[in-house]
């Protein structure tokens, strides 16, 4: 599984405030020792690239994040994603579930 310091951004906040700090802080250190997952650092070349993508898609409500995940995935020749958001699949990737 692959995903994005982005994406592990999102989900930390969520944790922290759905659940608690502690909650966030432990699963922020499993997931980065985990042998299953792989975090893409993001670098300023992946972000320069999506904030191309984010702006020539204006009239989309993609968010930055979103973009940061369609470069990675054109990168990594990703074409499946585990996601629930709509706009994976108006990019032309396969949305899992």
């Amino acid at each position: 599984m692959i995903t994005t310091s982005y994406i592990l951004d999102e989900i930390l906040t969520l944790v922290r405030f759905r659940i608690s700090i502690k909650a966030s802080v432990d699963f922020s250190r499993k997931i980065r020792k985990s042998e299953i997952v792989k975090i893409v650092r993001v670098s300023e070349d992946i972000e320069e690239k999506a904030l191309d993508l984010f702006e020539k898609y204006d009239d989309k409500d993609f968010s930055f994040t979103d973009c940061v995940s369609f470069v990675v995935m054109w990168m990594m020749e990703i074409k499946e994603t585990f996601a629930f958001d709509k706009h994976f699949d108006q990019m032309g990737f396969v949305r899992k579930p």
